[in-house]
């Protein structure tokens, strides 16, 4: 549901139901299924920009 759909009293609703917390655990999860949806195409920009910049970032996570 795009955010245009929804009226102020629909977003409130759907706020009112989480807890503080909840909210923040069901955004990051949305968070982090856009980023592994996207993960190749993230990773090849941002190595196409450190060689466009000429620098490389040390991290054994990246590798």
């Amino acid at each position: 549901m795009d955010e245009e759909h929804l009226t102020p009293e629909l977003r409130d609703a759907i706020i009112d139901r989480f807890e503080a917390w909840d909210l923040v655990d069901f955004l990051m999860l949305k968070t982090e299924q856009i980023v592994d949806a996207f993960e190749d195409v993230i990773v090849d920009n941002l190595e196409d920009i450190m060689d466009y910049v000429n620098i490389r970032v040390k991290d054994e996570d990246y590798e």
